[in-house]
């Protein structure tokens, strides 16, 4: 069963009883025998009416939101990561904490509330966190309805730097919030880097939608002959160019053009890369819109296919939570089969072990991550 409450799951009787109460409320959810189903915060806010927190009567309070970051913690403190602070420490609904999601960035905290049930519990959970993890900053990132979701509040300590650098896996990364509040860093990606590290010696490396050019850190740092970035955008060429710097790449042996993805694949030299990786943006809303159009999905990998020289490793990466992991598979292979190249799926990877989901939540597992071979 899925940790939240809708509208259209309450009986009129009890919805009358919700008015007048406040986002936040603690909230005792029961069944139509009246047996409790859980207990959880009311939210106000669209079609979720109630966040579950316990299936339990148990008391909610600042302890409660203690015990249950202490929880999340713990687990990863057991995932010994290594040399990398920059991680998450709650995921929602995958930690029993629904619509509330928490990252460490270096020495400060982000808390993103998707739900507007968190804002009372602000205070008590922004003491919990630096109770137990001492943060240099714990800041709010706005994301529910009725909130602007630019900018940042902070909570405790002191406000993020615009320079904030973090660490992961040895390598030292950009990670502030730059356009429309986007981390310079997607923490769901982190073992795809290292993945791709691990790939990349001796050979021609081509990231599209290259943003601020983590993927093209991990494959030069990883002995890459050379690596090409395209993006749409000059200010992620400075902040890839930036990236670089940062962890001692020479940034005149490799390429950083701005410019459209599928302009560059026209233009692009044939067989000219070894590697390619993709990791696009959603494309559209719709499961309808993404596998079709002149620049759908399929389009992409079909353009693709003429700069993959015999042999080439292909990761490919889909953050659209309405595609599922076979469907993008056969979206891929069908896409390069079109061009005449046969393609063998070597693995796949989804999110990684600090980004836990609920069982009942399938498209909350919404990253797909395909390494395969293209002959």
């Amino acid at each position: 069963m899925p940790p939240w409450v809708t509208r259209g799951g309450v009986a009129t009787a009890h919805a009358r009883a919700l008015i007048g109460l406040e986002d936040g409320a603690v909230l005792d959810v029961v069944d139509a025998d009246a047996k409790l189903v859980g207990r959880g915060l009311l939210s106000t806010e669209a079609e979720t009416i109630a966040c579950l927190l316990s299936p339990t009567a148990v008391e909610i309070d600042d302890a409660f939101f203690s015990t249950a970051i202490a929880k999340a913690l713990r687990w990863r403190e057991r995932l010994q990561l290594g040399d990398t602070d920059a991680l998450r420490l709650v995921n929602a609904e995958g930690d029993d904490l629904p619509g509330l999601v928490i990252d460490r960035f270096g020495e400060y905290v982000v808390v993103q509330p998707y739900r507007a049930c968190w804002r009372p519990w602000l205070p008590a959970l922004a003491q919990a966190l630096q109770a137990q993890l001492q943060p240099r900053g714990i800041v709010l990132k706005s994301r529910e309805r009725g909130h602007d979701g630019g900018g940042f509040e902070v909570l405790l300590g002191e406000p993020m730097p615009a320079d904030l650098m973090v660490r992961e896996s040895g390598l030292t990364f950009l990670a502030t919030f730059g356009q429309h509040g986007k981390p310079g860093l997607y923490l769901d990606q982190r073992e795809t880097r290292l993945e791709l590290r691990a790939l990349a010696a001796e050979r021609r490396v081509l990231n599209l939608f290259s943003f601020t050019g983590a993927f093209s850190v991990a494959a030069a740092a990883g002995g890459a002959r050379s690596v090409t970035s395209v993006d749409a955008t000059k200010a992620c060429s400075e902040d890839a160019c930036a990236n670089f710097a940062l962890n001692e790449l020479d940034t005149d042996a490799h390429e950083f053009l701005i410019g459209d993805v599928f302009e560059y694949l026209r233009t692009a030299r044939r067989a000219a890369f070894d590697l390619v990786v993709v990791d696009p943006p959603s494309f559209a809303q719709t499961k309808s819109s993404v596998l079709g159009g002149p620049k759908g999905v399929e389009g992409l990998y079909s353009a693709l296919a003429r700069v993959l020289a015999p042999g080439a490793i292909l990761v490919a990466c889909s953050n659209h939570a309405q595609t599922e992991p076979k469907a993008f598979a056969q979206l891929v292979a069908r896409a390069l089969r079109k061009e005449k190249r046969a393609y063998r799926l070597l693995g796949t990877r989804g999110l990684p072990a600090d980004h836990p989901t609920h069982p009942a939540l399938p498209r909350s597992r919404y990253l797909k991550v395909l390494v395969g071979v293209v002959d």
